[in-house]
Formats: structure tokens, C-alpha cells, sequence
């Protein structure tokens, strides 16, 4: 896909929609690859605002607003292969490098997007859009490594959403709207992954991104429903399942004690191929005084076993690619 290469320079004959390419692309990338140094980032969101302009020709609105959607998603991947060239203190020079190739296909490098702000200027006869752009970071960085622009194929970062339908002792989270549970597996799960130098999207933020509908039907084990909330929030994984805690009887032996029993059951799935590609469960008690301690420590065992094993899988989810 990214074999065919242009001539040097670096937008000398990009044509878009049988038009030049937008003049505000052009300098956008120029400054971004000619700005000062900064300092090298530990990883690079996969997330991008761009905007993106057309003129309307024989008022047809809706041609237009497709030319300006496409446009800023071109923009969102130049502003993306800048970032990830200076994250490592290279300062290559726009003429050098030659990025065509990739933004050729820019629009293939897009997971997914969400509208911001739309406006029909009536005078100027000028669609204008701002999105919001989930980018697909391993195939960026290995089509830069591919160019000899990067010095590792390495993924600029794997970024991770948790969807757990958890049934706590105190609660039902897969009947309430997602931002406003807050599960007790997840801050552990989330824990173990970050240790493992993965970026896990907290509750808030995936709920600002996704389809509330979609999030509701993946916490309740809709696959589809999880990839398409993967999607719209520019993750490489999406690790869902569920969560269920129980009291057990007392303990004749130890009546001042309680039990809580937590069954956990997580599946993996990949973004971009849309699969599923691990799945593990655990069962964990735990022991306590007080009930509430007793819950947390059976779910803090079953993550615990969990977690490491999933946070294996998503490290090595590209590595024969």
C-alpha cells in the first residue's frame, strides 16, 4: 500500500478530489516539521483535532462537507507523522522525508471520528468542519519505519478502555449510565496495565468519546457494541467482560468473618481486525472482618491473576506484523 512514491518535495503533485490539496494542510505540516525541538514524549495519543475546508460548487452542500471531512482527516495524519518524528528529537527536514506515500492514503489511517463543529458559510460558498480523529498508531509508526523516518516500528503507543459489567455487593453497574459507576475491578485492572507501561482511558474520558447506547450494550457483553466503542475511541484494544461478587454463607468455625466470592471473566479484543483474541476467567474469595474489605480483596485477587496475562497479550498483538 505504501510502495508508490513521488517525486521530492512535499506537496508538488498530491491531488484531492480533482482539486490541489488544501493550502492550510500544506503549511500545517510545514510549521509542525519546522518547529523548534521538544522534548521526547514516552508515548503519542492516538487522538487528533483537525479541521478541514471545501468550497461548494453548483450548491451541492453535501459534496462539499465529504471534501472537508476527508481533508481534515489528511490533516489529523500529517499533524500525527510530525508528532511521532519529533517524540523521538529528530528534526528531519519536510524536503527529505518523503511522506507522500503516507498521505496518499491518509484516510486509510483513520479509525475513527467524531464531528466537533460544522459551518456553512453562505457568503463565501465555503463548507467548514472540526473533528475529532482516532488514529491508527501502529500502522503509522511502521509505515515511517518503513521511510527510515523512525528508528523503531514500535507502535507510538497501545492504548487500552476497560468495558466491565460489574455486580458488586452494593450495586448493579450494568443498569446505570457508564459514568456514573465506579466498579471495583477496574481501578485494579487499570493498575496492573499501566505498570505494564500500557495507557488505559478512564471512565469519563471514554464516555465523552463513545455512544452512551453502544457503551451500555458492550458492558452487558455485546462484542460488536465493545469494538464499535474501541473504534470511536481511537484504542488499539478493548478488554470487557464481567464482574460478579457474592456473599457466602457464614462460617460456622469463624462467624465474625466475612466471605465474598468474585467471578471474573474478561475477553480481549483487537480494534482494527475487529476479533476477538483472548479470553480468561478467574474465581477468587476473599476473607475480612468487614464485608467490604473482604470484596475488595477477592476482587484484587482475581485481577491480579488477570491482569498480567492480558497485559502479556496486548504487548505482543503486533509483534509478527
Amino acid at each position: 500500500m505504501l510502495s508508490k512514491h513521488f517525486k521530492s518535495g512535499l506537496f508538488p503533485d498530491y491531488k484531492l478530489f480533482n482539486g490541489e490539496i488544501s493550502f492550510f494542510l500544506f503549511w500545517a505540516v510545514i510549521l509542525l516539521f519546522h518547529a523548534q525541538p521538544t522534548f521526547a514524549q514516552k508515548s503519542i495519543s492516538s487522538t487528533v483535532e483537525s479541521m478541514g475546508s471545501a468550497k461548494v460548487l453548483d450548491g451541492n452542500w453535501a459534496l462539499a462537507k465529504e471534501k472537508a471531512l476527508d481533508t481534515a482527516m489528511r490533516q489529523a495524519v500529517a499533524i500525527q507523522l510530525a508528532r511521532m518524528t519529533k517524540s523521538e528529537k529528530k528534526n528531519f527536514d519536510a524536503e527529505e522525508v518523503d511522506l507522500e506515500s503516507i498521505l496518499e492514503y491518509g484516510t486509510d489511517y483513520v479509525q475513527s471520528y467524531q464531528v466537533l463543529e460544522e459551518t456553512k458559510n453562505e457568503y463565501d460558498k465555503l463548507f467548514i468542519i472540526r473533528i475529532k480523529i482516532g488514529l491508527f498508531n501502529t500502522a503509522l509508526a511502521k509505515a515511517l519505519y518503513e521511510l527510515g523516518a523512525k528508528s523503531q516500528e514500535a507502535p507510538a503507543e497501545t492504548r487500552v478502555i476497560l468495558l466491565i459489567g460489574e455486580r458488586n455487593l452494593e450495586e448493579d453497574g450494568r443498569k446505570l449510565p457508564f459514568s456514573e459507576f465506579e466498579p471495583i475491578s477496574e481501578p485494579i485492572l487499570s493498575r496492573i496495565f499501566l505498570e505494564n507501561e500500557l495507557t488505559i482511558l478512564d471512565r469519563v474520558t471514554v464516555s465523552e468519546m463513545a455512544n452512551e447506547v453502544e457503551l451500555r450494550k458492550a458492558v452487558k457483553g455485546n462484542i460488536k457494541a465493545a469494538i464499535t466503542v474501541g473504534a470511536q475511541c481511537g484504542v488499539s484494544a478493548v478488554i470487557m467482560g464481567t464482574a460478579i461478587s457474592r456473599e457466602l454463607p457464614p462460617n460456622p468455625q469463624n462467624p465474625d468473618q466475612y466471605a465474598t466470592q468474585v467471578s471474573l471473566s474478561l475477553r480481549l479484543i483487537r480494534v482494527d481486525k475487529g476479533a476477538v483474541v483472548g479470553a480468561r476467567s478467574e474465581l477468587a474469595t476473599g476473607y475480612s472482618e468487614d464485608l467490604e474489605a473482604s470484596e475488595l480483596e477477592a476482587m484484587t485477587k482475581a485481577s491480579s491473576k488477570l491482569g498480567d496475562f492480558f497485559a502479556n497479550i496486548v504487548e505482543n498483538l503486533w509483534e509478527n506484523e
